[in-house]
This record gives structure tokens, C-alpha cells and sequence, in this order.
């Protein structure tokens, strides 16, 4: 068995509210697309680290990513 490390910079963010479904679920849509699992891996971390980029504050407590950072600011509501 090969072991394969996939790393990315911590993102200096509190709003880590969805971090596991969000990764979980992209992996998984990209393995039902077909892709390969590295593929899918590297794929979906980058997609996770754009959404704690834009990441935003809801109440107290951690907030959740943005799973829609690519549409614009969807910041404001």
C-alpha cells in the first residue's frame, strides 16, 4: 500500500464549521464523477481552502465556510 501526503497552509481562520461534510462530500463527488482518488484529494482540499479564505462570522462560535466563494461575495445577506 502507498501512502500519499497531501498538505495545504493552515488558513489563520475560527470559521471552521463544515470542514469535514465539505471535504468529505467533494472527495466523494469527484470519485462518483469518476475521477481518482488523488485527483479527487487535490481537488477538494483546494475547493475547502478557498471556502476558509472566505470564510464568514454568524453568531457565536465558529462560522462556517463559504461553499459559494466562487459566485462573488456572498458575504452579504
Amino acid at each position: 500500500m502507498k501512502v500519499k501526503s497531501f498538505k495545504e497552509l493552515r488558513i489563520d481562520t475560527i470559521n471552521t464549521h463544515g470542514t469535514g461534510c465539505t471535504l468529505s462530500a467533494a472527495i466523494a463527488t469527484f470519485i462518483a464523477k469518476g475521477e481518482s482518488i488523488e485527483f479527487a484529494i487535490r481537488k477538494s482540499k483546494d475547493f475547502l481552502t478557498k471556502a476558509l479564505k472566505n470564510s464568514y462570522s454568524v453568531g457565536n462560535g465558529p462560522g462556517p465556510v463559504d461553499h459559494f466563494y466562487h459566485f462573488g461575495d456572498s458575504n452579504e445577506f
